[in-house]
């Protein structure tokens, strides 16, 4: 996602000076009706994932999310 503000960023979520926020990512909705049947079917697939904990940091920064 383009056209963020990494000074708002490091604010918000108290991020500290020496990380650099490149990226942001937004997080929702997933609508499969949406797809075409290849790719809603592949989706639909059981996932083997990591815990959020190790990837989505919650409201500061090195803190795991809630789930």
């Amino acid at each position: 996602m383009g056209g963020f503000r990494a000074d708002a960023i490091r604010d918000a979520f108290h991020v500290p000076e020496d990380v650099d926020p490149r990226w942001v990512l937004a997080v929702g909705h997933y609508d499969p009706r949406r797809d075409d049947t290849d790719l809603a079917a592949k989706d639909s697939r059981p996932r083997r994932r990591r815990p959020l904990g190790e990837t989505v940091f919650g409201a500061r920064y090195g803190e795991a999310a809630d789930r």
